[in-house]
């Protein structure tokens, strides 16, 4: 019978299926070539012609860096309507990037009246598009769900290994594994791909064969590191295997498959095979990156390196698309943490891998994931947190519940804390009553809609019985409550990240340093700590620019980012109101500070989501330093960590940050030369800033001092006088103050009247650099000298004539200056 017979027979004549291998990569010249030689032909489709075209010239590739020579038998095609007739059998290896484009023009030609079969060897996970709407996460599912749409009957079916590329090439013993619903198609991908040295084997389980087959890729990168790390044998290894194992089983079973299918070819057989052949492409992978990572990072240029801040997913994709052969463990990372993070799932391994290949973590934090023998003294025998999954990007008001019953029950035992309470309406209302009218003359949109709300249920309570009371307290604590917490969006913050980025840079002229700061200190150290530990961050408080330097820097170093506190005189409309929270802060009401209620809802909050795993900042100087010096910290700022702390026993981690500008932008504001600052000022004057981590210090270790927040803070200030790195300006500007200072007369001092030499200066840099210890960027005393001078001589701090330097504005000398914090180990002048 003929083909075209065949064709044209009645339904009940099984239909003949023409085959083609999608996808002109490695795999599937090797996929052509093995079913060309048991059929005769099969057709090889490329999306791209001029690919196509190639290919039919030269019939010759390159594979593993050998010569490939293809079956005479395989036919190249590049148009689809060839799928146009009869039924199809469609074996897809293309890349993972191109399967969504490719299978619409596919789809779209296929017969509707025939039966077709689609085997995919693609590994990937579709668009994340189809995560929320459709549910849909696989290349299987995605595939399924458009033939349904194209009312087409299509068997879609998922073939795994172990079958390694190479050992295919060498003839050595190969295995597919099928997964699909239908035998018949299991079958009829089996009939042309079984041979003399390959088994093919069947399972109805689709989800799961996939899901091993996709999975097991990063986790073989992450042998391939480890067979370049010191200390890293077979002990190692097999503990590795078992980890990625496991959360191999997790992810799956969160994706609704079975980690049990995961024992078999497809899961611990593929895995296995992946992580120890030599012949592995993701195994190479991982090893080259480890060998190659020193040189590789140094040839970043500037845009590289902008873009691994900003877009560290499409980073790694293009280094993996670099390599000589397809890295599919790389490509898959990213949504595969995406689908963990939004099925609550923890992949430890696979986050370690990602921080690796996207430069946040060195190669080493392989082993820190799996020997866990690297914590501070401190630490050794604490043990670690609870945390509740995805509560560290929760948004703050999905606690507002919790918090609320736990104010209520905080009032309802607290001794005549209601009385207090009621007590108190007249003197609020009169204050809300004036600034509501001051709302009115201002025009504050967020005050005129919320403030009526708030006044008619102060005005209820100061009025009401004590059977009602405590209903309308919690009235009051549901609207307090609501307007502080936050609605955090991690993606907004992530855009706002990505877009200032690129324009920091540019308005700093392309300057080293003018996109994010220079991160230092106990990075490695922290980035272990909170994995296990809740975080409160303290910085110092220079500038308004301290939270974004803060968050640019945490996230450059693959740091938790935390919420913090924004005035709510900053969210003058709703708009401005709902960006703020999506990005991560939460309101405080200054105005508010003497109302019981108020303080009680916002210590509540800020508690409850410490306890909860949300990392958090607070600036325990209480202002924005105006001298330059460090200010007295608030110990009131503390008690939240250690209240925290009381209530859950978890422990919880404070750990301070240094600051230090080289241009601080409100300088001239701060020593009384100008009103106020410009929002361009922030653009134009900031030039390098230096963010230290300092260690870590556990609320737990102060619980037994008299004053918990007192001694913590006495910790943290040795801490920033400890790391706050010392800028070459900072040290001119100090010893050029402390002797003007020190030879001060009425009128102009002498070195504003005489200027002084550049060698008098150098030798007071010295003797600065003999009497004072401390974390200096450089120490040589030319280099100081030479860089301060610059900079304080563009800042019009001080001029330069004729090798004299004269004094230009005492205010601003005085304040870079006061930067220079003496620390415990100075010898004193």
């Amino acid at each position: 019978m003929t083909n075209k017979t065949r064709e044209t027979a009645t339904d009940a004549t099984p239909p003949v299926f023409s085959c083609s291998i999608l996808g002109g990569g490695q795999f599937g010249y090797v996929l052509a070539n093995l079913v060309a030689s048991r059929d005769g032909q099969v057709r090889l489709w490329f999306k791209d012609k001029s690919d196509c075209q190639r290919f039919e010239k030269e019939r010759r590739v390159q594979i593993l860096g050998q010569d490939y020579r293809l079956h005479s038998g395989v036919l190249a095609h590049c148009g689809r309507e060839h799928f146009a007739k009869g039924s199809q059998l469609m074996l897809c290896a293309l890349p993972s990037r191109e399967f969504e484009s490719s299978m619409e023009l596919i789809l779209d030609q296929l017969d509707r009246s025939q039966k077709h079969v689609l085997g995919i060897l693609t590994k990937g996970f579709a668009d994340k598009k189809w995560h929320k709407r459709h549910q849909i996460y696989t290349f299987s599912q995605l595939a399924a769900h458009m033939a349904r749409e194209r009312q087409l009957q299509l068997g879609v079916a998922v073939i795994n290994g172990p079958s390694l590329l190479g050992e295919i090439l060498a003839g050595h013993l190969t295995f597919f594994n099928i997964g699909c619903e239908n035998p018949e198609c299991a079958r009829l991908i089996a009939g042309r791909l079984e041979g003399k040295s390959i088994q093919v084997s069947h399972h109805t389980d689709t989800l799961s064969i996939e899901l091993g087959g996709i999975l097991k890729n990063p986790i073989a990168i992450a042998c391939g590191i480890a067979e370049k790390l010191p200390h890293t044998s077979s002990n190692f290894k097999g503990v590795l295997f078992s980890k990625g194992y496991q959360e191999m089983r997790a992810f799956c079973a969160a994706l609704g498959g079975n980690p049990d299918q995961l024992s078999g070819i497809s899961g611990l057989g593929d895995l296995f095979a992946s992580a120890i052949s030599p012949l592995s492409r993701n195994r190479h992978y991982g090893s080259s990156f480890v060998r190659n990572e020193v040189e590789r990072t140094q040839k970043l240029g500037w845009l590289d390196r902008l873009e691994l801040l900003v877009d560290p997913r499409t980073f790694i994709e293009k280094e993996a698309r670099a390599s000589e052969n397809t890295v599919e463990g790389s490509l898959s990372l990213s949504p595969i943490l995406e689908i963990a993070e939004r099925l609550d799932v923890r992949l430890e391994l696979f986050e370690t891998i990602y921080g690796i290949l996207s430069r946040k973590q060195k190669p080493h934090a392989l082993i820190d994931v799996i020997f866990k023998g690297y914590d501070s003294e401190q630490l050794t025998e604490k043990r670690s947190n609870q945390h509740i999954p995805g509560a560290s990007i929760a948004a703050g008001h999905n606690f507002n519940r919790l918090i609320i019953r736990r104010v209520h029950r905080h009032i309802s035992v607290s001794s005549g804390l209601q009385e207090r309470i009621q007590r108190q309406s007249g003197n609020v209302l009169s204050k809300l009553n004036k600034r509501l009218d001051a709302a009115r003359q201002g025009n504050i949109t967020r005050e005129l809609e919320e403030f009526p709300t708030e006044i008619r249920l102060w005005n209820q309570l100061s009025a009401c019985d004590t059977d009602n009371r405590m209903d309308l307290i919690n009235d009051l604590v549901a609207y307090y409550v609501s307007e502080i917490s936050d609605n955090f969006r991690p993606v907004m913050r992530g855009t706002l990240i990505r877009a200032i980025a690129p324009l920091r840079f540019m308005a700093g002229g392309f300057r080293p340093g003018r996109a994010m700061p220079y991160v230092g200190g106990e990075v490695e150290q922290l980035r272990e700590l909170a994995r296990r530990y809740n975080i409160l961050y303290t910085p110092m408080h220079r500038s308004h620019l301290d939270s974004i330097e803060v968050a640019f820097g945490l996230v450059s170093s693959g740091l938790p980012v935390p919420r913090y506190a924004a005035g709510i005189n900053l969210m003058k409309s709703p708009f401005l109101s709902w960006l703020l929270k999506s990005l991560g802060a939460y309101a405080v009401d200054r105005q508010r500070i003497r109302n019981i209620l108020y303080l009680e809802c916002l210590n509540a909050y800020s508690s409850m989501t410490m306890e909860a795993g949300v990392p958090s900042l607070v600036y325990c100087e209480g202002t924005r330093s105006r001298s330059g010096d460090i200010y007295p910290i608030k110990t009131g700022l503390l008690n939240t960590a250690i209240e925290a702390y009381r209530h859950s026993g978890n422990e919880i981690l404070v750990v301070p940050l240094a600051l230090s500008y080289e241009n601080v932008p409100e300088d001239r504001e701060f020593c009384g030369l100008r009103e106020e600052t410009n929002w361009h000022d922030f653009w134009r004057i900031r030039s390098k800033v230096y963010l230290d981590v300092c260690e870590a210090i556990p609320v737990s270790n102060h619980l037994h001092a008299d004053e918990p927040g007192l001694s913590i803070s006495y910790e943290i200030d040795r801490q920033w006088r400890r790391h706050q790195r010392l800028l070459p300006n900072q040290i001119v500007a100090h010893v050029l103050h402390q002797h003007r200072s020190e030879s001060d007369s009425p009128g102009l001092a002498p070195l504003q009247q005489e200027g002084i030499t550049m060698e008098t200066v150098g030798a007071w840099i010295e003797d600065f650099l003999r009497r004072h210890h401390g974390n200096y960027l450089h120490q040589r005393p030319a280099v100081i000298r030479r860089q301060g001078l610059s900079n304080l001589e563009k800042r019009r701090v001080v001029a330069i004539q004729d090798g004299q330097v004269f004094i230009r504005s005492p205010q601003l000398l005085a304040y870079y200056g006061n930067m220079i914090i003496q620390p415990e180990n100075a010898i004193p002048d």
